[in-house]
């Protein structure tokens, strides 16, 4: 774990070197046993959660110091209904789950706007330079900041239109890298809310077969030949499953 934090001191140089271009320009063919989670650009998912219509951020209490920006927790959620107006986000007189349209918190953020937003938002849901370099915190702290960040973008990122256009914009990034055929991995834990719904789907179903019809699309206008998915869970829970392949070369 701390061996892997340790590429992002590297990582600056690397991109410079004849080696990397090199292998940049290699034909790759596969991308095997990749995270669904850690595949999103976080600077589009959020200027993505930003522009589509209806998504909406809560904390859990006012974001009204540089300690709440940092602690409090915070959730993005659809919501088809208008929002009456209430008290911002960033003031004390928020109350703690109350829906706010992201547009208006992302533009209404004291700090730059909504760059400084999306800024904040990338911060809150990835190892940062400075706490890759926190090894004596201990190896739960960081699962606590991943988890932390993958709290704050499931719900963003499994809500069907911006699902579609993320797979989209990912199988576009791997033809540009050289890959044809990619591996995924994805544990599923976070309930899919149908395009103009307020209530995630009960199963499964309704997104593998989202999946299914952004790959076949996505193949029909590229040299891309596949998918195969990878349906997994975690140990404490009871069952696992793997799908042998969505879309076959």
């Amino acid at each position: 774990m701390f061996s892997g934090m340790m590429f992002n001191i590297a990582k600056t140089h690397m991109e410079t070197t004849k080696l990397w271009r090199i292998v940049k320009k290699m034909p790759k063919g596969t991308l095997l046993h990749c995270h669904l989670g850690a595949m999103v650009d976080l600077e589009w998912v959020f200027n993505e959660a930003i522009s589509t219509p209806g998504i909406c951020i809560s904390a859990t209490a006012p974001l009204n110091s540089k300690e709440a920006y940092e602690s409090i927790s915070v959730e993005f959620k659809h919501c088809s209904t208008s929002i009456a107006d209430g008290a911002s986000i960033w003031s004390s007189e928020y109350i703690g789950g109350t829906l706010v349209p992201v547009a208006l918190a992302a533009s209404t953020f004291k700090n730059k706007g909504k760059a400084g937003f999306i800024d904040w938002m990338k911060d809150r849901c990835s190892i940062t330079q400075a706490e890759s370099l926190q090894h004596h915190l201990g190896v739960d702290d960081v699962w606590r900041k991943l988890q932390g960040g993958f709290t704050i973008l499931g719900p963003i990122i499994y809500y069907e239109p911006i699902m579609r256009a993320f797979l989209w914009k990912f199988f576009e990034t791997l033809l540009e890298d050289g890959v044809k055929w990619v591996e995924i991995r994805a544990v599923f834990s976070t309930p899919f809310t149908r395009q103009g719904a307020d209530s995630p789907t009960e199963d499964s179903t309704a997104l593998i077969g989202v999946i299914n019809e952004v790959v076949e699309k996505f193949k029909a206008s590229n040299d891309f030949w596949g998918v195969r998915l990878i349906w997994t869970t975690m140990r404490f829970r009871e069952t696992a499953h793997v799908v042998q392949g969505i879309s076959a070369p």
